[in-house]
């Protein structure tokens, strides 16, 4: 365990420099490479590793603190991959988008929308690209300030931490070397579960360390963070630099023009018509219209795609049709008759008579 403050332990300091070392030989990177990482000279990099010369303790502390930061940047770059499912939606674009401006510069941004539009998925491609992005989903363990202490330290450290974290430890970990301008990113999925308190901690964390955080959620994260008259909430409020309604196109009934959708027949094929059973046009129509509706989204398709592919199957067609999709609403009692509207009824028998 690497302390947040004072001088460092020659134990230590001999197994950052065993780390190090062993990374360099696995990942056949030069002392300058190693330098450049961390925004540091490479004479110091240098002395620090073959302890060849004397440093001032406060100088070889914190350089060795930089790269044992470094090596768990390293690591979590390393673990993380993009998921195979990942299609880069107009969701998709917003939040990488805003994910990017936030390593430039430190900030803290709210991104909101309705569950099922694909938050979550995009937050893992985010943080498979971004080095300095780490994810931390909220849930009843770390709604209040000290379990999300603990649960940010793990995801950002290779070692757990066995005794209840600080604000100096999160700090260390997050803020960037000095010769470094790319801001840490903390981004945490259903944040409209946070408590106030710890809002309050974000904000300070903000201050301190420097670094960005990006916060996923329903429209109550929006709201409960927008009253920049309130006491409470007042001084998180004035933090927030950037709010994005992540599905603003989305209608009551999966209208507007086709354009203007959020999810386009494109995307529908790309993410859902991947099986053995491809999706026949007339079912892609149906399921893009569905996932832009209030009532619908991706979470539903999925769903849908899933049990008209079962129905597909059993009938022995050989694409998945829009009576299919409908069938497959039947199973899942979800009411799809809004997304028929402008659509013709199209019959699977028909169709394969009409394509044999």
């Amino acid at each position: 365990m690497v302390p947040a403050r004072g001088p460092l332990s020659g134990a230590v300091q001999d197994e950052i420099i065993r780390a190090v070392r062993a990374y360099m030989q696995e990942a056949e990177l030069g002392q300058a490479d190693v330098a450049r990482a961390i925004g540091q000279n490479t004479t110091y990099i240098n002395n620090v590793l073959s302890r060849s010369a004397a440093l001032p303790v406060d100088t070889r502390d914190q350089i060795l603190r930089d790269l044992n930061n470094w090596l768990d940047r390293e690591a979590r770059a390393r673990e993380n991959r993009k998921p195979e499912a990942f299609v880069e939606t107009r969701v998709a674009r917003r939040l990488i988008d805003l994910a990017e401006r936030l390593t430039e510069r430190p900030d803290i941004a709210i991104a909101y929308g309705p569950a099922g539009i694909g938050k979550s998925l995009t937050a893992d491609a985010i943080c498979a690209e971004l080095p300095t992005a780490v994810y931390v989903l909220i849930d009843g363990d770390c709604r209040a300030p000290a379990g999300l202490r603990d649960k940010l330290y793990n995801a950002l450290s290779r070692r757990k931490r066995i005794r209840r974290v600080t604000m100096a430890d999160l700090v260390e970990k997050l803020r960037p070397p000095a010769r470094i301008s790319t801001a840490s990113l903390l981004v945490l999925d259903e944040a409209h579960d946070l408590r106030q308190k710890t809002l309050e901690m974000l904000r300070k964390l903000h201050d301190q360390a420097r670094c960005s955080i990006l916060l996923l959620g329903t429209v109550d994260l929006r709201v409960a963070t927008s009253y920049d008259d309130d006491d409470d909430f007042g001084q998180f409020a004035s933090r927030v630099g950037m709010r994005i309604n992540l599905a603003a196109e989305l209608t009551a009934r999966g209208g507007g023009q086709a354009s203007e959708r959020l999810f386009t027949v494109q995307d529908i094929r790309a993410i859902f018509g991947q099986g053995k059973l491809k999706l026949h046009s007339s079912a892609t129509r149906l399921l893009a219209t569905i996932a832009n509706s209030k009532r619908g989204t991706l979470r539903v398709v999925d769903r849908l795609v899933h049990w008209a592919t079962k129905e597909a199957g059993r009938a022995r067609a050989n694409q998945i049709y829009a009576e299919h999709v409908r069938t497959a609403a039947q199973i899942i009692d979800v009411d799809i008759s809004y997304a028929d509207l402008g659509q013709e009824p199209e019959s699977a028998d028909a169709l394969q008579e009409a394509t044999a």
